[in-house]
């Protein structure tokens, strides 16, 4: 957990999940947000201490878990990071400034397309928040991010707003999205047109969902539409979506 003591730890199966091998345990309160492989030897993981002043950090293997390589990720005092690879080498990562903190911005983001050796800031508008899992990448360059817009008042979440970029994160354009009262927190890709965002509300410990957003075009325009089958009429029984993959 981000928000408690524990461990980050990698674990790696090469028979299709039968049997899990410990791979790589980090201690010092390091969290493991995200992972992303390009093969059954190459991945990449990014993890940090939340809220703390030490650098997010880069693990990648080349031999499939046996080792890995560890490099420093500009930005601190995130509390939560997220990454996406189009390809091995062009990465992008966002981090999440707490809302206790004087920071200008809601966020912080940067890029590399050397594989992380070197990395340089990207541009999200300072009042955007990201939940820790709506970022996505994709082969062809093509990347979007979903979250939520803040007040730059009191910095809690006003309405979800989304970016796409075609430039592995480089550069964002700001999405079309309908008018709706939730911040957003899960987003998966069927293709790179074809995406799920799944709408929520509530405190940080109790988001329940609320509503779908779906995009046929890569994350430029979003649909809101019904959500069937998600118990979202139960209010002694709200339904905490934890992830989501298409």
């Amino acid at each position: 957990s981000p928000y408690g003591k524990g461990q980050g730890v990698i674990a790696v199966t090469h028979d299709g999940g039968s049997t899990w091998q410990q791979s790589l345990l980090l201690n010092g309160g390091i969290y493991i947000p995200g992972i992303t492989c390009f093969s059954e030897f190459l991945c990449r993981a990014i993890g940090g201490v939340p809220n703390s002043d030490l650098p997010p950090r880069l693990y990648t293997t080349t031999d499939g878990g046996q080792t890995w390589q560890t490099l420093a990720i500009p930005g601190t005092g995130m509390d939560i990071y997220q990454l996406a690879c189009s390809t091995s080498s062009d990465c992008v990562v966002i981090g999440s400034v707490p809302w206790s903190t004087s920071a200008s911005s809601n966020n912080e983001i940067f890029v590399t397309t050397d594989g992380g050796k070197d990395w340089r800031p990207g541009s999200l508008p300072p009042t955007f928040g990201s939940g820790g899992t709506g970022l996505q990448c994709f082969s062809n360059g093509h990347c979007l991010v979903t979250g939520y817009e803040t007040s730059a008042a009191d910095s809690q979440w006003e309405s979800p707003i989304a970016f796409y970029s075609d430039d592995s994160g480089a550069t964002w354009s700001r999405a079309s999205m309908p008018t709706v009262s939730a911040a957003i927190f899960l987003v998966s890709c069927s293709s790179p047109q074809d995406c799920v965002d799944i709408l929520s509300e509530g405190d940080s410990g109790t988001l329940t969902v609320v509503g779908e957003l779906v995009t046929t075009d890569g994350g430029e325009n979003w649909t809101s539409v019904t959500t069937t089958g998600l118990n979202l009429s139960v209010a002694a029984h709200p339904l905490i979506v934890d992830s989501l993959a298409c």
